[in-house]
């Protein structure tokens, strides 16, 4: 009886997050609203003249989506389409639910289904998440996550090295800064060999593409990844400081930000607010996190391998940071 009440309850918090999710889309899409990263792309779709495919060549041909051409195509497929009706650029918000979706449909294959259910909400409701959830142009992110997440599935759950190293290439060529995430597979992966193979699929798909690829179709093709720019002892120095006033100030600063605009919140927002709160401890008030950390052993790596993945794939973060950040 106890578990029946559990899984309606874990039910109810799956409706919840997603009536909230589209209830955020809803009330972009009927208000209109465009933040500045769209203004750009909502104007200029008033003047394109060229034909589709020869405006996605062009669209595409720049410095910022030569780098992206798998979620370059899809945005600029929106804002080619929205010079007929201003509402179907906003349709590319529809990208965060169904990542939430994929994050959620994988997550529940690795871990149990509450914890799940907690790793899509906190997700949807994170200060990442939010950055992402009011822009179409940000759909880039929401794609990337998709593909990552289905890599995820198919070296984890299916075992095919080829399928996990094809998505993981897409959610690069969607959105670069996912790409310190291929340590998560390569530490799912048991066999060492299957590993190399995965390394030599993606980076070398990737390396082609970037170096040789890219360069030769598109006239203004940009390299955005200069490595060269770890070693600039200023930028090096200036990006830093960015990095910690990010972590120890900004973040913070949204948290105290947010908290004073509760009080313009409506009515269904802090209902929806209180209600999964209460949910959520409902489900986790009497959940056994002992026994379910013990199945989340079945990774495949130890506590040494899993904390020394989580240094490097910090150091490479921070360094890919570096050669990214402009």
């Amino acid at each position: 009886m106890e578990k029946k009440i559990s899984n309606s309850y874990l039910i109810f918090l799956n409706i919840l997050i997603i009536v909230y999710n589209l209830y955020i889309w809803l009330s972009v899409f009927i208000e209109k609203v465009i933040v500045a990263d769209d203004l750009k792309e909502a104007y200029n779709s008033r003047y394109i003249s060229k034909p589709y495919f020869s405006y996605i060549y062009s669209y595409l041909d720049s410095s910022n989506m030569a780098a992206r051409p798998v979620s370059g195509l899809v945005t600029g497929t929106l804002v080619f389409l929205s010079q007929y009706n201003a509402s179907i650029y906003l349709l590319g918000i529809l990208f965060f639910p169904l990542s939430l979706i994929a994050v959620y449909w994988v997550a529940q294959k690795i871990l149990s289904k509450e914890l799940a259910s907690l790793a899509t909400l906190l997700y949807s409701c994170s200060l990442i998440g939010t950055s992402i959830q009011f822009s179409p142009i940000m759909l880039n992110s929401n794609l990337a996550t998709i593909f990552f997440s289905l890599s995820i599935y198919y070296v984890y759950i299916r075992k095919n090295i080829a399928l996990s190293s094809l998505f993981f290439i897409l959610s690069i060529l969607s959105y670069e800064i996912f790409l310190p995430l291929i340590l998560l597979p390569l530490f799912l992966i048991k066999e060492n060999k299957k590993r190399i193979v995965f390394l030599l699929l993606t980076l070398g798909t990737i390396v082609l593409f970037r170096k040789v690829i890219q360069p030769m179709i598109f006239s203004h093709s940009y390299q955005r990844d200069e490595v060269e720019k770890i070693f600039e002892l200023k930028r090096v120095i200036k990006v830093t400081v960015l990095t910690a006033k990010l972590f120890f100030k900004d973040i913070f600063v949204g948290i105290y930000k947010g908290v004073l605009h509760l009080k313009n919140l409506h009515i269904i927002e802090l209902l929806l607010a209180i209600i999964m709160s209460s949910v959520v401890y409902k489900i986790f008030s009497r959940y056994d996190f002992k026994h379910k950390l013990k199945e989340v052993k079945k990774l495949r790596f130890d506590l040494f391998d899993f904390t020394w993945a989580c240094r490097k794939c910090f150091l490479c973060f921070i360094l890919y940071s570096h050669a990214l950040w402009i």
